[in-house]
């Protein structure tokens, strides 16, 4: 698992990759590529924020930073 900003605020809230992917639907292999092949949709934006804590807008700071 990738050191990424994403898999420290999951172990920070005792979450999974898993849980994630199940949350906002999609294949937790896709949770493992975020940051390299992968990053959220635009679709995916709210639920991944609902799901980590964040508001929209700090989500979306936290994608352009990893870009």
């Amino acid at each position: 698992m990738r050191d990424n900003w994403l898999n420290k605020r999951l172990k920070e809230i005792g979450k999974r990759q898993q849980d994630l992917a199940d949350y906002i639907g999609v294949p937790q292999s896709r949770i493992g590529e975020f940051g390299t092949k992968w990053t959220f949709q635009l679709k995916h934006i709210k639920k991944a924020a609902d799901f980590l804590g964040f508001n929209e807008s700090a989500l979306i700071d936290f994608l352009n930073e990893e870009s």
